[in-house]
């Protein structure tokens, strides 16, 4: 009978440090995202976020897959003069596995048209993949929110 309760304790151990690792990589996620987000006036640090077959998804663009698609559509989008993004995250998850993992939120996007600042809001949606220990973006889509 001793036995049993030690293979319970066991057991319930394991399952609680599984439950911590989620946490933990949840967190690491996040911090990677953070990190992301304080890197977007460089093209090179951004890209480096992104797995080699990824695919962003601009408002008002095709789906850019790729980093050299990834490249262009992101020069093309942020070449507005005044261009600046911030975004927060509001949901993030990790799959039990500890190798997949999501994050949503909302964007505000804002350039200089005709000596005029214009704000765009919107929601985003960032699908991660853990390569090499390393997060990497799979899929990233914004959406406009309404006029």
């Amino acid at each position: 009978m001793g036995w049993r309760v030690g293979m319970v304790l066991a057991l319930a151990s394991l399952a609680a440090a599984c439950g911590g690792s989620k946490d933990d990589e949840r967190f690491n996620l996040l911090a990677r995202d953070r990190d992301f987000s304080n890197g977007v006036a460089d093209i090179d640090k951004v890209l480096s976020f992104y797995a080699a077959d990824a695919s962003l998804c601009l408002p008002g663009m095709p789906i850019a897959t790729g980093a050299a698609n990834i490249r262009a559509a992101a020069q093309k989008f942020g070449a507005a003069p005044g261009f600046s993004i911030e975004w927060e995250p509001t949901d993030a998850s990790v799959s039990s596995t500890g190798d997949l993992g999501y994050i949503k939120g909302t964007y505000r996007m804002t350039t200089t048209v005709s000596g005029q600042r214009k704000a765009m809001t919107g929601d985003y949606l960032e699908v991660w993949k853990k390569s090499g220990g390393d997060w990497k973006i799979t899929a990233h889509f914004f959406h406009a929110g309404a006029p």
